[in-house]
């Protein structure tokens, strides 16, 4: 009878129990269509399967729900247990909610858990997209957001309407709220928030608390409330040290701020706008330009977001008949004309004129500027700002004031081009010990910001001189301390100056002290001295590319540990490609081209520095490592030449300085491909004779009439000469023959060349 009754209650169970369709598969994901799918396939994941794939078929109402009006008593309420909110959890699927949507999510503070929203934490091969979470109340003291509470993977095409997140007090940390995901490691795009996001602690933003990763083309329109005093928080994200692009805040604050940012804090912000009317903004160093509820309403904010565009590939669309904000459907907006403060959905309807009082246009602003003293009487717009936004330097003063626009006013995303060739100390400072006292000294541009620049600085071929930079205040010293990765620094020439960091641990380059982005085509005349890491060009080169620079100068490090290149003191995991020094270049490492090299050596894939298409033909010095082109190993080297003396005490070579544990570069961790080096340049790896160059090294020696010849330049540039081959060189006959090491300064040509200018 017990086995009868057993039988019939498991089939029982088996009847009434719920089945959800679909394997989890990428082919054939679990199909969502009600609330009981939901919560199986929450198990599912939460059980072990976190690369469960899901799609909703369905929108699904857990409770129905007025967050507004919600008071938390939980008792009678369907409870949400996050997916993957337990500490290292991570979901590792696709979610896709096919424009779906989920009402009536409650979470209840846990002890248990991580982090809450919909997902607690999303990994770096997780995907959530068009998915819509509104009428839901989310309430935690750790990381909160409507879509997840910390995302490591890629949120798209998400929305969270109406809803409430609720942060409580953290004794322990300050954990992050936001409208989709309380913080960001990666991907956020084209998502939208209109949730009423609370806080007592520093970290609230309308889309993520946190932001590391991307936000972009996602807009808030919600309400961001301080519950105590020491609220801080962004229309977008409060702590930024990721990018935020193309995104906008039309979002209102209510409570005691701490702080208050339209968009967010410093960081990379670009075409990014917020609503001054709604956001009284009290975080200094937030950089978007303030715009009132008008330019939302009437299409302007839409038309700007879109980059000036319509048609086509536009993200933003706005009705101007009944929305009020930029959406992610309706209608193109249009700019009239000639007067540029009309906006409309009918392309036809665009003829405005300018309507002028007291010299100024009532609708658009349109005036003619008259300026005093560099200052427009009528907008107060900086003469030396040309028609795109762009601070034109002209004199040395002007070169003060754009430095002063990053150290001071954080506006580190202005351009900047040269006018003329600028003179900061029009003396001699070859030698600079007797009067250092009388020169006018130079802050390094970043060096006093609490960001890095991240915008196009262009020399425009010009040159700056007299630039005299010493001292032991700032641990990144150089014409800037440090640019971004989104940076440019290009065309520049920098002509008697002199460098030189006291700092122990510091960096200087006459450029730049730390690259993260991208120099091009710039030329260092001056000296550059330091404790620590020195270069020519830049003291560091981080996951960057520096392109078509030559050193001239005097590199020299100044103690026991320092490390000093021609170009960067220190390559990690950088391009250098087409760049020369023939300057001579001292430190305990040194190198012509790189002083030391760098790769992760984390579990993922190894990624070397490069170093491709360069030269060295200077004087190259090191105590422990010295090297032709690199005072260290890991690198590869490709189709480079060096000509300069190469001395050491300890590993030294032509090519390479080796590594400290062996007398050779390790095979494992070098690549050398097609290399030449002049004959009497001492040993071409360090301990090896000239004779006998062991695999896997590509590398020649040859002497100088080979080189004057033109043969190793064509061998270079692999038989191209269309003009768009690295090397060039023309070809004379020599009047005296090169004796020994001492290399003529006057005529390069016993050399391949960068400049174009010369033979082919």
């Amino acid at each position: 009878m017990k086995k009868t009754l057993s039988t019939v209650l498991g089939l029982l169970f088996c009847v009434c129990g719920y089945a959800i369709n679909g394997d989890g598969s990428a082919g054939n994901p679990y199909q969502i269509g009600n609330v009981d799918e939901l919560y199986e396939f929450a198990s599912i994941v939460n059980e072990g399967s976190v690369d469960a794939n899901g799609v909703l078929t369905a929108d699904i109402i857990v409770n129905n729900l007025q967050p507004e009006l919600f008071d938390g008593n939980y008792e009678g309420v369907k409870l949400w247990n996050p997916i993957c909110g337990k500490l290292l959890e991570k979901y590792d699927g696709l979610f896709d909610g096919k424009g779906h949507s989920i009402s009536g999510l409650v979470v209840s503070p846990n002890k248990d858990l991580y982090s809450f929203g919909f997902f607690g934490t999303c990994s770096e091969k997780s995907i959530v997209k068009n998915l819509i979470i509104k009428d839901s109340y989310f309430s935690a003291n750790n990381d909160i957001g409507a879509i997840c509470g910390c995302n490591h993977g890629t949120i798209e095409n998400c929305e969270s309407y109406n809803s409430i997140v609720d942060g409580l007090n953290n004794s322990y940390s300050s954990p992050y709220r936001g409208g989709i995901s309380g913080a960001n490691f990666n991907k956020i795009r084209h998502c939208y928030s209109t949730a009423t996001i609370k806080s007592p602690e520093e970290g609230i933003g309308g889309i993520a608390g946190y932001n590391s990763g991307s936000i972009a083309e996602c807009g808030f329109g919600g309400v961001l409330v301080a519950k105590t005093a020491k609220t801080s928080a962004g229309g977008i994200s409060f702590f930024n040290t990721g990018v935020i692009e193309n995104c906008y805040s039309a979002g209102s604050f209510e409570g005691d701020f701490k702080d208050v940012c339209g968009i967010t804090t410093v960081s990379y912000v670009k075409n990014c706008y917020y609503d001054s009317t709604k956001c009284r903004q009290t975080q200094k160093f937030s950089v978007p330009q303030p715009y009132n509820t008008k330019d939302f309403t009437s299409g302007k904010i839409c038309f700007l977001l879109n980059s000036n565009s319509t048609g086509g590939s536009v993200v933003w669309h706005q009705d101007l008949s009944k929305d009020t904000l930029p959406m992610f459907v309706g209608k193109d907006v249009y700019q009239s004309s000639p007067c540029v403060g009309f906006y409309s959905n009918e392309k036809d309807s665009l003829e405005h004129d300018h309507e002028m009082e007291n010299n100024v246009c009532v609708h658009c602003d349109y005036h003619v500027h008259k300026y005093q003293n560099l200052t427009c009487e009528i907008c107060g717009k900086d003469q030396r700002l040309d028609e795109d936004g762009t601070f034109l330097i002209y004199t040395a003063d002007d070169l003060y004031d754009f430095a002063n626009q990053i150290n001071e006013w954080q506006n580190l995303t202005l351009n900047a081009k040269l006018m003329n060739d600028i003179v900061v100390n029009d003396v001699d400072l070859s030698n600079t010990d007797s009067i250092a006292d009388t020169l006018r000294m130079w802050i390094p541009i970043g060096a006093e910001s609490l960001g890095v620049y991240n915008a196009c600085f262009d020399g425009n071929g010009y040159t700056i001189s007299g630039i005299f930079c010493k001292g032991s205040d700032w641990f990144y010293l150089g014409l800037f301390a440090e640019n971004g990765p989104y940076s440019t620094i290009k065309n520049l020439r920098i002509v008697n100056s002199h460098f030189e960091n006291e700092d122990v641990y510091g960096n200087a380059g006459s450029i730049t002290a730390n690259n993260n982005g991208v120099v091009i085509n710039c030329e260092n005349y001056a000296t550059v001295k330091g404790k620590r890491n020195v270069g020519g060009i830049c003291g560091g080169n981080r996951l960057a590319t520096i392109y078509g620079c030559v050193n001239h100068g005097v590199i020299m490090t100044m103690s026991a540990r320092g490390e000093a290149g021609g170009i960067t003191a220190h390559n990690y995991q950088g391009l250098i490609e087409r760049c020369g020094n023939d300057g001579p270049v001292t430190g305990s490492v040194a190198g012509g081209i790189t002083g030391t090299s760098g790769k992760d050596n984390g579990d993922g894939p190894v990624s070397y520095p490069q170093i491709n298409y360069c030269y060295n033909i200077g004087e190259i010095t090191g105590k422990t490592h010295a090297g032709g082109l690199a005072g260290g190993d890991f690198y590869k080297i490709s189709h480079c030449f060096n000509a300069g003396k190469v001395s050491g005490e300890q590993c030294y070579g032509s090519i390479s300085g080796g590594k400290f544990e062996s007398y050779l570069p390790d095979p494992d961790s070098v690549e050398v491909t097609k290399c030449f080096t002049l004959v009497g340049c001492d040993s071409v790896l360090n301990g090896v004779e000239e004779t006998s160059i062991p695999e896997p090294y590509d590398i020649t020696v040859v002497d100088s009439a080979t080189f004057a010849s033109g043969a190793v330049a064509f061998l270079l540039n692999e038989g191209t000469t269309d003009g768009t081959q690295p090397f060039y060189q023309t070809i004379e006959e020599r009047k005296h023959a090169l004796r020994a090491m001492v290399l003529p300064t006057d005529n390069l040509d016993c050399f391949p060349v960068l400049d174009s200018l010369h033979g082919t």
